[in-house]
């Protein structure tokens, strides 16, 4: 009798122990569900042709901070060559691997629509955006065929770094005509030293070069046979004639021409203004100057820069990174980190830097100018580049011979598109 109330006391026991486990599980769930069940995110993947580490951490970082707010999103950066980006974006659609955002210049993004790869925003861009931009015709660079496939994201254009140290030395005045820059390269001392520095090994940077000198020179790719797209060659092979480029420009990138310039091989630069930034890690303390682009019959006020877009099969919750990037605080962290300038109104408004910057700031907004953008860039940009490689290299061209040749090939691309 005694043994059967004990075994009745130890069942009791374990039933009362299996009820409050079940209990206490049911209220606050197993830690093995909570264990076995993190938050799945979706996958934003954006990709962009920056080639510069400044430039590429600051997309790293923007990527992290929405990351870290973002309970439903996870962006992930990716970086290729810009004269691979055509072929790059190509080959990830066809393997499935396609990026949702993509950053690219501004003068690719009509090919790039017209190849039918890009999502529409027209319908996102309402006219208080649009008349928020600083310089209107930037938006000719995100659109085809009167509609719009993206959005201006970074104003970097041409201008022309010089070195302080030696100019002041020399007693030369910052040269702001093509004829003054030809004075400063004849009267250079000492070997190995360059009046002029620049990056051509890419078709995208040395048409855009060619493009604003062609501007400047007035001329346009209508003109090029005429006196203004002549006097845009002769300029180039005066370059070359008279030893005032750096030998191994054609074979340099933008960021490649920094460094001999910091290195005191040139002294001075034609480059985009995003590369202050590769300057100023480079070299800290180096003593630089910046002004436009030296002029001829126009000021050298000509505006270039990236573009931000959608493709076509992006995930739709995309658009909360690209929304994000718009934020005022982003983008005054875009603009300082990057050295550009501002593109909207109130970015314009308060707007710090140094002297120099703030100086061509004015000057852009006042006078600056937007090129025509082409669906046949991609063509267009391997013809100038081909044409400048062969004035900087050889001796001796026939400048109008070239300029008919020149002006034909890209007549041709131009009604092949």
């Amino acid at each position: 009798m005694r043994i059967e109330k004990i075994m009745a006391a130890v069942i009791g026991l374990l039933v009362c122990a299996l009820a409050f486990t079940y209990v206490l599980f049911k209220r606050g769930g197993t830690s093995w569900e909570t264990a076995a069940e993190p938050e799945r995110r979706t996958e934003i993947l954006v990709l962009s042709s920056y080639d510069t580490k400044q430039e590429q951490e600051l997309l790293r970082c923007l990527a992290e901070d929405f990351n870290a707010v973002s309970r439903s999103l996870a962006v992930r950066i990716e970086f290729t060559e810009s004269e691979n980006l055509k072929k790059d974006i190509f080959l990830r659609v066809d393997d499935g691997g396609q990026p949702d955002i993509l950053i690219c210049s501004g003068m690719d993004m009509p090919g790039l629509a017209d190849m039918g790869i890009l999502e529409e925003l027209t319908d996102k861009i309402d006219g208080r955006m649009r008349r928020s931009v600083i310089y209107q015709d930037l938006w000719q660079s995100t659109m085809s065929d009167g509609r719009y496939y993206g959005l201006p994201f970074i104003c970097s254009p041409y201008v022309m770094f010089y070195n302080k140290t030696y100019m002041e030395r020399h007693n030369l005045p910052v040269p702001s005509s093509w004829d003054q820059v030809f004075e400063v390269c004849n009267g250079m001392e000492g070997s190995g030293i360059y009046g002029l520095g620049m990056g051509l090994r890419r078709c995208q940077d040395a048409a855009i070069l060619f493009n604003s000198i062609l501007y400047v020179c007035g001329g346009n790719y209508y003109s090029l046979d005429g006196a203004q797209g002549i006097r845009t060659l002769e300029i180039f092979e005066t370059m070359n004639r008279w030893g005032c480029m750096d030998k191994y420009a054609i074979n340099s990138t933008p960021k490649d021409a920094v460094k001999s310039f910091v290195q005191g091989r040139s002294v001075m630069l034609l480059a985009p203004l995003d590369m202050l930034s590769e300057l100023e890690k480079q070299s800290p303390g180096f003593a630089y100057g910046i002004g436009p682009l030296p002029g001829e019959m126009k000021e050298g006020y000509v505006l270039s820069g990236d573009n931000i877009c959608l493709l076509e099969e992006a995930d739709p919750e995309a658009e909360e990174f690209l929304k994000y990037l718009y934020e005022a605080e982003v983008r005054e962290q875009i603009i300082r980190r990057t050295h550009t300038l501002p593109i909207f109104q109130e970015e314009f408004r308060n707007f710090q830097a140094d002297e120099d910057i703030l100086r061509l700031n004015e000057g852009f907004s006042s006078q600056g100018v937007v090129l025509p953008s082409y669906n046949s860039w991609f063509e267009i940009s391997e013809i100038i580049q081909e044409s400048l490689g062969e004035l900087l290299t050889l001796r001796n061209t026939d400048i109008q011979t070239m300029a008919k040749t020149l002006q034909d090939q890209i007549r041709v691309a131009m009604m092949n598109n």
